[in-house]
């Protein structure tokens, strides 16, 4: 009798460690519904706002990640990554509600550092969560396929998400938002339907800062291939996700029409699908020193050529910075996953995601500055060099080292 329903616990068991993977589905689809996003500037346009300010916000997002980033991820492995993402939907869902109700600049930073904040504790705790339960499941050999449904699912969702909001905005520049608050709003009552895995390495959580620490110090100063691969990572991370920005500025520079803006938007996250999607079996084939030296190449180059023309065909290199983004998102997670054991998982995850954050909060405001002060053509161009000589330098130091994730 006990043995039957021992048996029954963990048949049951099993099924919401499956569930999990569905509702992590589901979660990253309302999580990147950004309804908003495309038609951004115009918003902040019709309150007197420009790029400059722009930038400015987003910076202040990334600062409020910043500020959580790390912590969030030492929370999500002390207290677990479920109670970790219904605090972060939670954040996520106040910060667009304040949009809707204010039309104030300060208000609006103040949204940002809440969005910034809650997605700091979703990411991270979602995948170190799909993992471990997969880890549990003793299919953990699934996880890189896995994470790249959840990244064509961001760029899917972001891709919808465009078209609805721009033709919402169309009508209302507020009503975006509103659709994005109600799938945050959404998100946290899925998130509570979770359940937690358990940390399948050696049964142990962290305790301390002092833990935080250690992990933090191994992660960025300790093994020379897992530190040069989440600062490759990371300055591709801001060249990919500057273009999100920078895109808004060019179209309107070419003068295409506002309706087509959530077309544009649409292509750049299909794209972005469609590269997660055939992340793990480019992953296979060229392996991660290969993958990484091509982003970096294909980011600068597509730099350039958007600094130096002035034309509605240059948005598909547009397209290609957002291939980048799209290989780059699985397939980090998967690299860091396989270095990392699972009472660390979410804290090295972080980590890198604070890195790239930083590296945001320092070069954004810069950037707008650069645009109007000088031009979109030149800030791009610079840029790419930027980012492209720092990405190759460390793909350069991690190939001394044998392949990562082959370790």
């Amino acid at each position: 009798m006990k043995k039957a329903i021992e048996s029954a616990t963990d048949m049951q068991r099993q099924a919401q460690l499956q569930a999990n993977i569905w509702r992590a589905y589901a979660l990253r689809t309302m999580q990147f519904f950004w309804f908003s996003i495309p038609t951004y500037a115009i918003f902040l346009g019709s309150y007197g706002l420009g790029f400059a300010e722009l930038m400015q916000l987003k910076a202040m997002t990334s600062f409020g990640g910043l500020l959580m980033e790390t912590p969030s991820g030492y929370f999500a492995d002390k207290y677990g990554r479920r109670l970790s993402i219904v605090i972060g939907m939670t954040a996520c869902a106040i910060g667009t509600a304040i949009y809707i109700l204010s039309g104030n600049f300060w208000d609006f930073m103040l949204a940002e550092l809440l969005l910034g904040t809650g997605i700091s504790f979703v990411s991270g705790a979602d995948s170190a969560l799909v993992f471990d339960s997969l880890k549990e499941l003793t299919e953990e050999n699934r996880y890189g396929a896995v994470e790249g449904r959840l990244s064509a699912l961001s760029g899917y969702a972001e891709a919808i998400g465009g078209l609805v909001g721009a033709a919402l905005a169309a009508v209302n520049v507020v009503l975006p938002f509103a659709l994005q608050f109600i799938m945050f709003s959404a998100g946290v009552g899925l998130s509570l339907l979770l359940c937690e895995p358990r940390v399948c390495d050696s049964g142990k959580k962290m305790k301390s800062w002092k833990d935080l620490r250690a992990v933090m110090f191994k992660t960025l100063w300790g093994r020379l291939d897992l530190r040069c691969l989440i600062y490759a990572s990371s300055i591709i991370g801001v060249g990919t996700y500057a273009t999100v920005f920078f895109a808004q500025m060019y179209m309107q520079q070419i003068s295409l029409p506002v309706p087509y803006f959530g077309v544009a938007w649409a292509v750049f996250h299909v794209a972005l699908g469609t590269a997660s999607i055939f992340a793990e079996g480019i992953d296979q084939r060229l392996g991660c020193r290969a993958v990484l030296r091509y982003m970096a190449i294909i980011l600068a180059l597509s730099y350039f050529a958007l600094g130096a023309l002035n034309s509605v065909f240059a948005l598909l290199f547009v397209v290609l910075i957002y291939c980048v983004r799209g290989l780059r998102q699985p397939l980090i997670r998967k690299w860091i996953n396989a270095l990392s054991v699972s009472e660390e998982r979410a804290t090295v995850i972080s980590t890198h995601n604070f890195l790239t954050r930083l590296g945001f909060v320092v070069l954004g405001p810069l950037l707008g500055i650069c645009v109007e002060r000088y031009s979109i053509g030149h800030t791009l161009s610079g840029f790419g060099l930027l980012v492209g000589t720092g990405a190759m330098l460390c793909v350069w130091l991690l190939e001394r080292e044998s392949e990562p994730h082959a370790k």
